[in-house]
């Protein structure tokens, strides 16, 4: 229930929620991850709009920090809510596609590739 690996074949895409600093989201995020810090604290304004009917992911960087915006989430309301295992370390380290800010397409989006098939390497050659 709370681990979260990647979304089943042909589900709707989760909604990606990084409560990482601004320093660590700006390294390297995954693309159309929801940067929402203040989630952690109780802070889910910048997302509520976003979250209702939605299966959400909340990330950081090893997966701790994260599980507080979960609960913080799910006291506020969301029905499925999910804390991505091993975080952002684990999804780099399996070959997940990451962005640096001054990549990132569109912000507030959720995320498409998550499946095996989509996933991209980070280095340059795929």
């Amino acid at each position: 229930m709370w681990l979260f690996t990647r979304p089943p074949a042909g589900a709707e895409p989760p909604l990606l929620v990084d409560v990482r600093t601004g320093f660590e989201y700006n390294w390297f995020h995954i693309p159309g991850a929801v940067h929402a810090p203040g989630v952690i604290w109780g802070d889910t304004h910048a997302i509520d709009a976003k979250i209702e009917g939605r299966t959400v992911v909340v990330v950081c960087m090893t997966g701790h920090r994260s599980q507080f915006g979960a609960w913080s989430l799910i006291r506020h309301g969301a029905a499925d809510v999910r804390n991505l295992e091993w975080g952002m370390i684990g999804w780099l380290l399996s070959g997940g596609p990451v962005v640096s800010s001054d990549q990132e397409p569109a912000a507030g989006s959720a995320v498409n590739g998550t499946n095996a098939t989509q996933r991209k390497g980070t280095d340059e050659n795929g």
